[in-house]
């Protein structure tokens, strides 16, 4: 690490930062969407790992824009598309073993309309989600270098600092996305029809992403 904190952003940086980051925040994902449909599945506390789950993945992107791996995924078709391809069939697991579990009866757990996953493995499950996505690692790439002043040096560290604020920028929104798709869960709770609707509705939304991250390209 640099013996000073020369690398850190200015006012003058920051504030066009977290503009263009907050209307990030809004634009929807595969990320969002999953953490809206685990807290529609077990809550708000499971959505709010799954959203701490994407931001350790992203963190990891982050730490690869700054030493060059995601120029390398985005300058070789052939690896950018075993990475989405492994995404894709990653997504398209999480569906299909959703639809296969047994449904929780009504009124079990609190707010569940699912059987409960541990917030270890939704942690795990959100990170490798958002790491199969070679968009993110491109757009870490594309995005928090137009942020860096060369003049500071230190851009590895520049790139990490940014990243670094702009993954626990995401925290708030996304942990909103978990309340809200949490109040949706607690009104589908009870009712044994609604809980099926919304298990195959979960799992057609990842399935979907599943196709769109199949077929995305690089650019």
């Amino acid at each position: 690490m640099p013996s000073d904190l020369s690398f850190l952003p200015d006012w003058g940086t920051l504030l066009p930062f977290f503009a263009a980051s907050f209307a990030l925040y809004l634009t929807p994902g595969v990320d969002m969407a999953f953490i809206a449909v685990t807290s529609t599945r077990q809550g708000v506390r499971a959505g709010a790992t799954a959203a701490l789950g994407i931001v350790g993945g992203c963190m990891v992107h982050t730490l690869a824009a700054a030493v060059g791996i995601s120029a390398l995924i985005m300058a070789s078709q052939e690896l950018f598309t075993v990475i989405k391809i492994a995404g894709a069939l990653y997504l398209v697991y999480l569906a299909l073993k959703m639809l296969r579990a047994p449904a929780a009866q009504p009124g079990d757990a609190g707010t569940q309309i699912a059987p409960a996953r541990s917030h270890v493995k939704i942690f795990g499950q959100a990170a490798l989600i958002n790491l199969l996505n070679p968009k993110v690692g491109i757009f870490m790439l594309a995005f928090l270098p137009q942020f860096v002043d060369p003049a500071r040096g230190h851009i590895a560290w520049q790139i990490l600092a940014l990243g670094l604020l702009f993954n626990l920028g995401s925290i708030p929104s996304n942990t909103g996305v978990a309340v809200l798709a949490a109040g949706l869960g607690r009104r589908l709770r009870g009712s044994a029809l609604a809980g099926r609707l919304a298990r195959w509705l979960a799992a057609g939304i990842l399935g979907g992403l599943a196709l769109r991250l199949a077929l995305s390209e690089r650019t």
